[in-house]
C-alpha cells in the first residue's frame, strides 16, 4: 500500500506503521474483495482494479465514503458547535482491461446530474490510470510490484492470443515471471491463489465483453428495425437502450452462473448479488443446465 501511495503521491514514507487500514468487511464485488482503502497522512485513499471503465464509480464511492466515515466518526460529534476534522479523500481506479483507453482521466458524479450545474453543489473526482503496459511509465517506475503485475497480465493475453488455453497460458507466464524475477517470491508463495484469481479475471471479462456486445448488437438492429417501422428516430434510439440494458443484466447474469458452477462464489452470494432468494437463483441455474444438455 504504502509503495503504491507514494509512487502516485510523489511521497516517501517509509514507516509501515503510517498506515491505517480501513476496508470494510462487507465491500464485496462477486464474493471477492475488490478494493483497497486505508489512511496516511491523514489521507483516505480508496483504490480499486478494475478490467472495465465504470462510469458508476464516482457514485459507488460516495457510497463507500459514507460509510467508512460512519465507522470512523462518532455520530454525536456531529451535533456539535465544533467542526469535526475528516481524512481528505483521493479516489483511483487502477484498469487494465483489453480495450484502448486513455493514459489516465477524471470521471466525475457531476456526470451523472440530470441538471448540469456550473458549480455543483455536491461532486467526486474519481482519477482512471491505465496500467497496462506502455501507459503511465512514471507510475511504474516508482512502484515495481505495480510494473511487474502488468508484466505478468501482458503474458497471460499475449499466449492467449496465440491461441493457448488460459490455464495453461496463466501457468506458463507465472513460470516466466518466477524465472525473470518478476513478481517472484509472491508467485512462489501464492502461485495457487494467483492462478484461481487470474482464471476468474479472465473468463469474468470476457463473459462480460462477449455477452454486452452481443446484445447490444440485437438490441442495435431491433432498434433499426422498430425505428423504420414507426418512422420515428426514437424507436432507433429506444432499441439500442433496450439492448444494452439487456446486455449488462444478462451479462451479469451469466458471469454468476459461471462463477457459481466453477465453484469460485456460491450460489447465496450469487443470489445477493441479483437481488433474489437463493431457491430464484438455483431455478436459473438449473435452466441453464438443462438448456446446456439440451443443446
Amino acid at each position: 500500500m504504502l509503495s503504491l501511495y507514494n509512487a502516485i503521491n510523489g511521497t516517501s514514507y517509509d514507516n509501515p506503521d503510517d498506515v491505517i487500514v480501513t476496508e470494510l468487511e462487507d465491500a464485496i464485488y462477486l464474493g471477492l474483495k475488490g478494493d483497497l482503502s486505508f489512511i496516511v497522512d491523514f489521507r483516505l485513499n480508496i483504490y480499486e482494479h478494475q478490467s472495465t471503465i465504470n462510469p458508476n464509480m464516482p457514485l459507488r464511492d460516495l457510497f463507500y465514503f459514507s460509510a467508512q466515515m460512519r465507522g470512523l466518526i462518532e455520530l454525536p460529534k456531529l451535533y456539535g458547535s465544533k467542526l469535526v476534522k475528516i481524512p481528505t479523500p483521493q479516489f483511483v481506479v487502477f484498469y487494465n482491461g483489453v480495450r484502448t483507453v486513455e493514459e489516465r482521466q477524471i470521471i466525475c458524479l457531476s456526470d451523472a446530474f440530470e441538471r448540469k450545474t456550473k458549480e455543483p453543489a455536491l461532486e467526486l473526482k474519481v482519477l482512471v490510470l491505465n496500467i497496462n503496459q506502455g501507459y503511465n511509465m512514471n507510475l511504474m517506475s516508482a512502484c515495481k510490484k505495480l510494473n511487474d503485475y502488468t508484466i505478468y497480465v501482458a503474458k497471460i493475453r499475449k499466449y492467449v492470443k496465440m491461441n493457448i488455453k488460459l490455464e495453461d497460458a496463466i501457468n506458463k507466464a507465472i513460470d516466466e515471471c518466477i524465472d525473470e524475477n518478476v513478481l517472484r517470491e509472491y508467485l512462489l508463495k501464492h502461485r495457487n491463489e494467483v492462478y484461481e484469481m487470474s482464471m476468474f479475471e479472465c473468463t469474468d471479462e470476457e463473459i462480460i465483453d462477449a455477452i454486452k456486445e452481443s446484445e447490444y448488437d440485437l438490441g442495435h438492429e431491433a432498434g433499426k428495425v422498430e425505428g423504420i417501422e414507426e418512422g420515428h428516430e426514437i424507436g432507433l434510439k429506444e432499441g439500442i437502450e433496450k439492448g444494452i440494458e439487456k446486455g449488462i443484466e444478462e451479462g451479469q447474469l451469466m458471469t454468476l452462473v459461471k462463477l457459481v458452477q466453477t465453484g469460485i462464489i456460491t450460489e447465496e452470494q450469487a443470489a445477493n448479488n441479483l437481488s433474489i432468494s437463493k431457491e430464484e437463483f438455483e431455478k436459473i441455474l438449473n435452466e441453464k443446465i438443462a438448456r446446456n444438455i439440451s443443446e
